[in-house]
């Protein structure tokens, strides 16, 4: 990850629909690659040094945090949430919940 960025944009997708999805591109602006596809939300990238990009998204209506793996596109949802951050060494997630900071 480190000659890599990952964002979350709302280009218009073949077909003309749009959503707001995750990318990821080099830090030279090269090999724009598009990870999520779906009619979800998907915001507030932020990607690990475990290689591991945390998420956001409200599929199914309601906000939630998963995992997505950039190497095979394999996403994990892991809890209700938004807004995650990896601490620094990528081992421990902060997220927001309606409850409150965890």
């Amino acid at each position: 990850a480190d000659d890599r960025l990952a964002f979350c944009s709302n280009r218009i997708a073949t077909g003309g629909e749009s959503s707001l999805e995750i990318y990821t591109v080099g830090d030279d602006g090269s090999g724009l690659e598009r990870l999520t596809d779906d009619q979800s939300e998907n915001a507030h990238a932020d990607w690990s040094l475990a290689d591991v990009i945390a998420f956001d998204s409200n599929r199914g209506g309601q906000a939630g945090l998963y995992t997505l793996d950039p190497a095979n596109g394999e996403e994990q949802f892991l809890l209700d949430g938004s807004f995650p951050a990896w601490n620094a060494d990528g081992s421990r997630l902060v997220y927001f919940t309606f409850a409150g900071l965890r």
